[in-house]
């Protein structure tokens, strides 16, 4: 799994950006800037207009743990909210 930060791209004047389409999922950490990811043969040639940065899995989960404390890599290698419940609360 890769991890890459990527710019949503207004360029054709409408209000729906969009995001590079060989970039999966992915969160919001500022505005219009997001963190997403792709397969290991994922290239980013191509991808200016979003301008897309490739970034280590350590600082795509530190990125995401800036907005909640609680995100964790899953064995897929996404990043995800960890919803463990404590049963005996």
């Amino acid at each position: 799994m890769k991890y890459y930060t990527y710019k949503i791209d207004f360029s054709d004047n409408s209000n729906e950006g969009t995001a590079p389409s060989n970039i999966q999922g992915g969160f919001e950490y500022e505005p219009y800037l997001l963190v997403g990811y792709g397969e290991d043969n994922t290239s980013i040639t191509g991808l200016e207009k979003w301008n897309v940065t490739e970034i280590t899995q350590e600082y795509a989960l530190e990125l995401a743990k800036n907005i909640n404390k609680n995100m964790v890599v899953q064995d897929d290698g996404r990043i995800y909210e960890n919803r463990i419940q404590d049963i005996f609360r």
